[in-house]
């Protein structure tokens, strides 16, 4: 961490450590002293301890915690100056690892170094509770067709866009498979190995889980075509049954009814039209009444 100042820019400290780490700080003579630059292990780690020791064993910062925490009284710098802790549950958690460490040491006489502080409380403050990360948002999400093809979502991913997302694909994509990154390694995402794809309108909800239980839910659509074989077929059929409709709606009883006695003047295109010598022709559609025979002709 030497060199990795702290910055209110995000991933700044970052930089700052692997510039140090690169072209030093202080001139070429004090570089030489550090093997500047760091570019493999072996220097990286002979070089650190050499500025380590330099600057604060030499000092009389000769601990972990004088190095951050800066109460020595009778070393090279006044106290509280010269130090770079800012994070103030270091003591708790770094002694914590540090004594993990020494734990594996059997046989080895220990001398500690314990800053004493006047006027403490009386009672122990309670450690803090753990802050569990709120982060539930997604760096990256993609969709890839059942043949790991990938598909253009509409609009372009922001993870700041919780939905409004779609994609249009044709029948033959009949299922898709969703990837998704967490922007913070404690969230989880619930995710299927693959979704199924109805004709239509499917909405896909993908759920990001943070580490303190917040949940953040991306949405997608995707529409997926109709068959268009089926839907040919389907047209056709319409087509047919409305020709029937039309042939078959030619002629009706009800258009061609006659008088209360059953006569109609119409003829059906198959009926026997044999008529008497008084000239009637017409056919008897209705019950056999008074007057008729059984052929339907009046005598």
């Amino acid at each position: 961490n030497i060199g990795a100042n702290d910055s209110s820019v995000a991933g700044q400290n970052i930089i700052n450590g692997l510039t140090f780490a690169k072209n030093g700080r202080g001139g070429a003579q004090m570089n030489k002293l550090y093997m500047i630059p760091w570019n493999n292990q072996f220097r990286a780690i002979l070089g650190g301890a050499y500025f380590i020791g330099y600057n604060y064993v030499c000092k009389g910062q000769d601990t972990l915690y004088f190095e951050r925490f800066n109460v020595v009284t009778d070393g090279a710098y006044t106290p509280y100056t010269h130090q770079y802790m800012t994070n103030v549950a270091a003591a708790s958690t770094e002694s914590t690892s540090t004594a993990r460490g020494y734990a594996e040491i059997e046989d080895m006489a220990l001398s500690f170094s314990i800053p004493v502080y006047l006027n403490m409380p009386e009672n122990v403050c309670t450690a803090p509770e753990k802050a569990y990360n709120p982060n539930n948002w997604l760096k990256s999400l993609s969709v890839s067709d059942q043949n790991g093809e990938k598909l253009a979502l509409t609009p372009t991913f922001d993870p700041e866009v919780k939905s409004g997302y779609s994609i249009f694909v044709e029948n033959g994509t009949d299922s898709v498979k969703i990837g998704a990154k967490t922007a913070s390694d404690k969230a989880t995402v619930s995710l299927k190995s693959s979704y199924s794809l109805d004709i239509g309108d499917n909405v896909i909800t993908i759920k990001v889980k943070a580490e303190n239980g917040d949940v953040r839910k991306y949405k997608i659509h995707i529409l997926r075509e109709g068959d268009p074989e089926a839907e040919q077929n389907s047209d056709n059929t319409e087509e047919t049954s409305e020709e029937l409709s039309e042939e078959t709606s030619e002629w009706t009883p009800e258009e061609n009814a006659g008088a209360e006695d059953g006569w109609n003047e119409g003829t059906p295109d198959n009926a026997d039209q044999s008529g008497d010598e008084s000239g009637y022709g017409d056919w008897y559609y209705g019950e056999e009444e008074s007057g008729a025979t059984g052929n339907g002709y009046d005598e």
